[in-house]
């Protein structure tokens, strides 16, 4: 059986965030959703109708061991900003300074005198607070209103297995459409977006050698760009190992502009592309 493909075009509400594992407190954050946020934002509808339990444990390099599996069965995913008929919006990278908790991270020292706070008093309002809570840069994506295409490549059989699915043929049924029209957010909760079209189906598979355009960001080591208007970013794989990738245009780990299509040639055969059937610019590249 050929591999499945979920699309949905969203509208972002003010933007999202996805921030960078094992740094500190001050969580920097991409300026672009890698592919296993976007395989998130897929899975999350389907999960949430299956009614999957969600559990924590395991050796799962995931939160939840069944998006690992999730994940391990997926083949590609991406995303691409799209220029909007009224105008077009990017995405720009800020920190905000915002109050934390801190005090279940302190030791030693800042721990004795958290707990010996006088609430109320001049002192614990000029030091004591900022030790409990105290004020960070917490990075964000700002992308208010912007339209983007998201896109998520899978085998069925194996999704199947991990949603536990007596037929695989229940993923091109309903279920598709719940994983493409229920997509409510990208990265953290608070990054709400609205659902314009969605697809989900049997891809074009793109063979070695050929020609494609697409608006998405594509593993560098897959192809070779046939324009000189492309940028490079760096975010994490489905091995959760940083990689970097072509994006059309201008973008870097602060500012993404909108793109127009890049034409790329596929030169690497451990390298799969897939085209959402009757969209020319929308091709999702992914390593084996």
């Amino acid at each position: 059986m050929n591999p499945i493909i979920f699309y949905s075009r969203i509208r972002l509400s003010w933007g999202f965030s996805v921030r960078l594992p094992g740094v500190s407190a001050a969580q920097p954050a991409l300026s672009l959703p890698p592919p296993t946020t976007i395989i998130g934002a897929f899975a999350n509808p389907i999960l949430e109708a299956l009614r999957v339990p969600k559990e924590i444990g395991g050796k799962s390099r995931a939160i939840y061991p069944v998006f690992d599996c999730i994940v391990g069965a997926s083949k590609a995913a991406s995303f691409g900003l799209v220029r909007g008929v009224e105008g077009s919006v990017g995405i720009a990278v800020m920190k905000e300074i915002t109050r934390i908790i801190g005090a279940p991270y302190k030791t030693g020292e800042e721990v004795r005198k958290i707990r010996k706070a006088r609430f109320g008093t001049s002192e614990f309002f000029a030091k004591d607070l900022g030790r409990m809570l105290p004020v960070q840069a917490l990075g964000v994506a700002y992308a208010p209103a912007a339209l983007a295409d998201i896109a998520w490549v899978a085998d069925p059989h194996e999704l199947a297995k991990c949603l536990k699915l007596s037929d695989v043929s229940e993923l091109y049924k309903t279920l598709g459409s719940i994983a493409t029209w229920g997509v409510s957010r990208l990265g953290s909760k608070e990054g709400i977006v609205s659902v314009l079209e969605g697809h989900h189906g049997d891809p074009e598979v793109i063979r070695i050698g050929s020609i494609f355009r697409t608006r998405m960001y594509v593993p560098v080591d897959c192809v070779k760009p046939k324009d000189e208007a492309v940028s490079e970013v760096t975010l994490w794989d489905l091995e959760y190992n940083w990689r970097r990738y072509y994006i059309a245009y201008i973008a870097s780990s602060s500012l993404v502009y909108p793109p127009d299509p890049i034409s790329y040639r596929l030169v690497n055969e451990r390298c799969e592309a897939f085209k959402v059937p009757g969209l020319d610019d929308v091709v999702v590249v992914g390593m084996r």
